[in-house]
């Protein structure tokens, strides 16, 4: 069952990303529906992580002196 969810929120997923792409505004509904599935998933879940950086993370630069900086993605 685990296995169905996780591909329900992978479709889920895609789907807004798609919507996003056409030009559909993101609204507060998706982000909550964003998080409130990840909210039931085990947080040491490799998939829940990728997801969660997916959807939240642009860009990582990792500078010379070793600081990382991380650009979130902008709605």
């Amino acid at each position: 069952m685990k296995e169905i969810e996780i591909l329900l929120n992978d479709l889920e997923t895609q789907k807004a990303e798609l919507e996003l792409e056409r030009g559909l505004e993101l609204k507060k509904e998706h982000i909550v529906a964003f998080l409130t599935n990840i909210s039931h998933f085990d947080p040491k879940d490799i998939t829940v992580q990728q997801d969660i950086i997916e959807n939240l993370v642009a860009k990582v630069f990792i500078m010379k002196d070793g600081e990382i900086v991380v650009a979130r993605k902008l709605w």
